[in-house]
């Protein structure tokens, strides 16, 4: 399990907390990660991970020579969040899509 803060200077920026766990690992030498944030910022994740020099396959912005992925190799399979109103906790989950568990080949 790994944790990423990433600013330059503490004083300026936005605090920003990235959680990971390792999934899995491709034939490609690619790394499926089960990624938590603490913080909801901007493009969060794939900053963290590209100032780790483990950028998001298929990311064009963050590592645009990373260019064998179909697609940008990112999805949200869960949301938590508390109803604003009811403050009711409110989960919702997906699978992992095809295209992401058929290119690192699990079925995770």
């Amino acid at each position: 399990d790994g944790t990423v803060h990433e600013t330059r200077d503490r004083k300026r920026g936005d605090r920003a907390i990235t959680h990971y766990t390792v999934v899995g690992r491709s034939e490609k030498r690619l790394t499926l990660l089960r990624v938590k944030l603490e913080t909801g910022r901007k493009h969060q994740i794939r900053v963290h991970l590209a100032s780790r020099g483990w950028p998001i396959c298929g990311d064009a912005l963050y590592h645009p020579r990373h260019a064998e992925c179909p697609r940008l190799m990112l999805a949200a399979t869960t949301l938590e969040l508390t109803h604003p109103t009811t403050q009711t906790p409110l989960k919702f989950e997906i699978p992992i899509p095809d295209v992401l568990r058929g290119f690192f080949g699990t079925s995770q």
